[in-house]
């Protein structure tokens, strides 16, 4: 079996096996979509609870969409006892397979379950609320959500980098931290008036064709940075069942 047919081979393997999680993920994505349609127009609000609904847009963007490229499994959730990531690549290196292939593999198995959920739920938000409409033509908005995703991908790759070149525990924690340091991000901009999800869509608008082009270039020099960095530190780590 060659490489790219391996590739192929292991994500299909994977989307099998994890089904299930990429369910979750999309229930997960539609929860998300009811918090934001609930939302009300924070144009239309004053005070700290327009400050609250800014930083709640801002927060279901940068903190969801980088979730919706993974499967919400049980080993996800588990990452932290039982290190189960760790245990199924020492596994498939008992066969063997190459470090490359698994890499590859967890990225095009990100990028799939991105675009589709990712696009679903971009799809959902603009069909289902008023105030996207108003921001974007639906040309506008694809190209939006073009940013949102390779955001949402280069905060995956990170992730992946955590996932397959550390412990279960460190991942978590780098995680947490990431994460909490997004949220302090997002209420300073919140309360400071500053609605990233608007600005974004706005300066979209405004140049449907670079900006997305842009985010794509920077997409794919997050991915060759990430791959070197993720190859390198699987080499020199340990696998244990």
């Amino acid at each position: 079996m060659n490489s790219w047919r391996a590739v192929g081979a292991i994500v299909a393997f994977e989307l099998r096996r994890e089904w299930g999680g990429v369910l979750i993920t999309g229930l997960f994505a539609a929860y998300f979509g009811v918090i934001f349609i609930g939302l009300d127009d924070p144009t239309d609000a004053s005070g700290n609870a327009k400050h609250f609904l800014v930083t709640m847009t801002n927060w279901i963007y940068l903190f969801g969409f980088p979730l919706f490229g993974s499967p919400m499994s049980r080993n996800s959730f588990h990452c932290w006892r039982d290190d189960p990531f760790s245990k199924k690549i020492a596994h498939w290196r008992t066969l063997p397979i190459p470090l490359p292939t698994i890499l590859v593999a967890r990225f095009l198995q990100t990028a799939a379950i991105m675009i589709v959920i990712g696009g679903l739920f971009a799809a959902a938000e603009y069909l289902l609320h008023s105030r996207v409409r108003d921001l974007a033509t639906p040309a506008e908005w694809a190209a939006t959500t073009v940013v949102w995703m390779a955001y949402g991908l280069i905060v995956q790759i990170l992730y992946i980098y955590l996932e397959l070149g550390w412990s279960g525990k460190i991942y978590v924690k780098w995680y947490l931290a990431f994460n909490a340091a997004g949220f302090l991000l997002v209420g300073f901009a919140g309360w400071h008036g500053v609605n990233i999800f608007t600005g974004l869509a706005d300066k979209v608008a405004a140049h449907p064709v670079s900006i997305p082009i842009a985010a794509l270039a920077v997409l794919a020099i997050a991915l060759g940075a990430g791959y070197r960095l993720a190859i390198a530190r699987m080499r020199r780590r340990r696998y244990t069942f």
